[in-house]
Parts: C-alpha cells; structure tokens; sequence
C-alpha cells in the first residue's frame, strides 16, 4: 500500500495529531481513525494515502480553519495495522481497543 517513507510519515502525523477509535453503525462496530489539522497541504496528503477525501470544518472567524480526514471500516484497520509497531505504547492500546 505505502512505502516505507510514506508509512514513517503518515505514522509521525498520527502519533502526533491523530486519534483512533470505534463507531457504532447499524448495531455494529467498526474501527475509524482521524486527524484534525491546520495545515492543508498535511491533510491532502494523509486523505491521499488513505484514499478519503478532506473535510472543511468551520470555527469563529477568528480561528485558523481546520481540516478533518477520517478513514473506516476496511481502510481504518488496513491503516492501523501497518501503523501499529511504529506507534507508541498509548496509541498502540488505542488501536488494539479500536479493532
């Protein structure tokens, strides 16, 4: 899926700004994962290795925009799985509690 570059930056990004979770959707669970970040240019760049697109989120006018890229399902678990050694100890248990 990703080089090994790739893989070392989108793991930095996450350890540093991303969270890992559950969601619930028709009675059922499934693992999703999300950044939220002021630069665009970094959230293009995760929705491009994710496959998923950049959401604008809107705050006061006097705040810096932030941008929302959030995978699940299968590309949430593909991604968590790759991620998971380069990750440390707490966003490790994030992920185990997220699949």
């Amino acid at each position: 899926m990703w080089n090994d570059l790739e893989l070392g930056w989108f793991a930095g990004i996450m350890e540093g700004e991303g969270c890992f979770y559950r969601i619930k959707k028709k009675r059922r669970m499934y693992p999703c994962l999300e950044l939220q970040i002021t630069d665009r240019d970094t959230a293009e760049r995760a929705a491009y290795l994710l496959g998923v697109s950049v959401v604008k989120r809107s705050f006061a006018p006097n705040r810096k925009q932030v941008w929302r890229v959030r995978a699940a399902h299968a590309r949430a678990r593909a991604a968590m799985e790759m991620l998971f050694p380069l990750m440390s100890a707490r966003r490790q248990e994030q992920i185990l509690l997220a699949l």
